[in-house]
């Protein structure tokens, strides 16, 4: 009976390493692939040696704890240790103003009028600010996060984004386009996943998905933000 036990849970172990094994090859995710590859060598080896010599008597009770824990385990995972929870109302939710996110602070150190202007509304903000602004900046030699190679990547993709921003603007089409929603919703998901996402959501847009006032840029820095969508 041990023996067939022990069967069941090397072939079901060794399935669900080996998935992991394959979904962290096709992710390119080596380190977990690796990780995949030697806990199913070793899975596989544990419970074969279980097999094999279930009739020495220390194995025999080593054995029957790792299962009787391993069953434990199982059970365990299937219940439900947290209540579901409570829908949260978000009804009194209030916008972010984006003056106020950190890049933006940042950002103003460029333009003195704009730092002035905001400090003397936030003077809360101003000491923790500049402790800041005298450590390296993102990309530079002494930030934590620095490399020879690897910092003119995430620079280089900064100065895309800033200049490709003049090509979201423009004026809306006159002409409205009847869609149908659900090949919409199919398309934006799967250019989503084309271009890397893991999941995808669509949910109705809200107030409070995006910022009051703007403040990223100068050019139109603390204008009220009007949705148009």
């Amino acid at each position: 009976m041990m023996h067939i036990i022990n069967w069941i849970f090397l072939i079901i172990t060794d399935v669900f390493l080996v998935l992991l094994l394959v979904s962290s090859i096709l992710e390119k995710e080596k380190r977990a692939a690796c990780l995949s590859f030697l806990a199913a060598a070793v899975n596989s080896v544990v419970w074969i040696f279980f097999i094999l010599f279930l009739s020495i008597s220390w194995v025999s009770v080593v054995n029957t704890a790792i299962l009787v824990l391993s069953m434990g385990m199982v059970i365990l995972s299937l219940i439900k240790f947290f209540p579901s929870r409570p829908e949260r109302d978000l009804s009194n939710v209030e916008q972010y103003d984006e003056r106020d996110y950190m890049f933006s602070r940042n950002m103003l150190q460029f333009h003195p009028h704009l730092l002035e202007k905001y400090y003397s509304a936030n003077p809360e903000k101003k000491e923790i600010d500049q402790k800041i602004l005298q450590k390296p900046e993102l990309g530079e030699p002494g930030h934590v996060f620095y490399d020879e190679y690897y910092s003119p990547l995430f620079e280089a993709a900064f100065t895309y984004l800033r200049s490709t921003r003049s090509a979201a603007r423009g004026e809306a089409a006159s002409e409205k386009q009847e869609i149908q929603t659900d090949k919409f919703v199919r398309a934006i998901k799967e250019m989503a996943c084309y271009y890397g996402a893991v999941d995808v959501g669509i949910t109705r847009l809200k107030p409070y998905h995006f910022y009051s006032h703007a403040g990223r840029h100068a050019e139109n820095w603390g204008e009220k933000i009007q949705s148009t969508h």
